[in-house]
């Protein structure tokens, strides 16, 4: 079993999934705070993630979660609000990758 899983790893993103499994209850907690307008300004732990910022698409009702700023955008989780879905963005925006996490999470990077 073993010896597949370096070849299954980027089909499947199991170690990202399984830690989203894990974080998910405090994840759901951070966005329920950014959605009801607390912007995240320093650091926080959500589980095993460091989220340093937040963003709020009132149109969708979608929230970002940024776990990193680089050069090119940002990365992090998205949680789907009220008429968010998957494929329209939110509170991110020209993801590329992008992984379905959930049938409302999503996590991508902005390119």
């Amino acid at each position: 079993m073993l010896s597949v899983a370096p070849i299954a790893l980027p089909f499947t993103q199991w170690p990202l999934r399984l830690v989203f499994l894990g974080s998910r209850p405090a994840l759901e907690r951070l966005a329920d705070e950014a959605g009801r307008g607390a912007t995240i300004t320093r650091p926080r732990w959500a589980g095993a993630y460091r989220v340093v910022g937040s963003t709020f698409d009132p149109a969708s009702g979608n929230v970002g979660l940024i776990t990193a700023h680089v050069s090119s955008g940002r990365s992090g989780f998205e949680r789907y609000g009220a008429r968010g879905s998957p494929g329209k963005n939110g509170g991110f925006y020209n993801l590329a990758p992008e992984v379905q996490l959930s049938q409302k999470w999503r996590y991508g990077e902005e390119d």
